[in-house]
């Protein structure tokens, strides 16, 4: 069953291969992690188990991580399109 209260953030395929050609030839589901990852830390100042964020922290080092088997916080997964990532409601404004 899918949860009523939460919320989904979409990333275009446009706004991935900009990333990408920015950042190195990462898969969709790589990019949308980090993000995750990044989303997450800005939404509640807490880093995932295995990394430990800073507001300096640079987005190739939380890419490189994902890309090394982390993963997003519980409560921010990634949609299984790969360019979704899914958060529930007391995380995100309304």
């Amino acid at each position: 069953m899918t949860d009523p209260t939460a919320r989904t953030v979409l990333l275009s395929a446009a706004g991935l291969d900009d990333v990408r050609r920015r950042t190195g030839d990462h898969s969709d589901r790589t990019i949308t992690a980090a993000c995750a990852i990044g989303l997450s830390y800005w939404a509640t100042g807490t880093s995932p188990d295995g990394i430990d964020l800073t507001p300096s922290t640079l987005f190739a080092d939380v890419l490189r991580w994902v890309g090394e088997g982390g993963t997003a916080p519980a409560g921010w997964e990634v949609g299984a399109d790969g360019r979704s990532i899914r958060a529930s409601a007391d995380v995100m404004p309304p």
